[in-house]
């Protein structure tokens, strides 16, 4: 997967020894806005990066060694994907990262031959939220699996 990331940033697939910086950073997050990890459910592929993320992959950015970012792609079919693990330190935030990150997982996913990109994510991530319909993705009347995330999006991929 390719980003044009801002000048000094790194981007490389994560493997099992990213683990705990991984969670360190969803938790973090997370915390930010009032909502709790899930090991049992919803981030249980973090303990098993390396065959979690099936069918895409889990990429980190990096800021020197720091760990800024995260973002991942899962296949839910052959030709259906979902965005998952897009999470930015706030110090990364504000810089056209989130973008940048789109970008290049949407590349990833068209690349793969998916024709439709899925997500699940909280109204309270506002800026997440914003990104997202900013670049085509709307909400869709279906349960979402995560159970801390109250709204489900979807693209399709041309």
């Amino acid at each position: 997967m390719q980003a044009e990331l801002p000048a000094g940033l790194t981007l490389r697939r994560a493997t099992n020894a990213d683990s705990d910086s991984v969670k360190a950073l969803v938790w973090q997050v997370l915390r930010e806005y009032g909502m709790e990890l899930d090991p049992a459910h919803a981030d249980r592929g973090l303990d098993h990066i390396d065959t979690s993320f099936e069918g895409g992959g889990l990429w980190l950015v990096l800021d020197g060694d720091a760990l800024v970012g995260t973002v991942g792609l899962v296949a839910v079919s052959d030709k259906i994907c979902e965005l998952t693990k897009m999470f930015l330190a706030p110090a990364a935030r504000g810089k056209g990262l989130g973008r940048a990150l789109l970008f290049a997982v949407l590349q990833e996913a068209r690349t793969r031959g998916y024709r439709l990109m899925e997500l699940e994510t909280d109204t309270s991530l506002k800026e997440a939220v914003q990104l997202y319909r900013r670049h085509g993705f709307v909400q869709i009347e279906h349960p979402n699996t995560v159970q801390r995330c109250n709204m489900v999006m979807h693209l399709t991929l041309q």
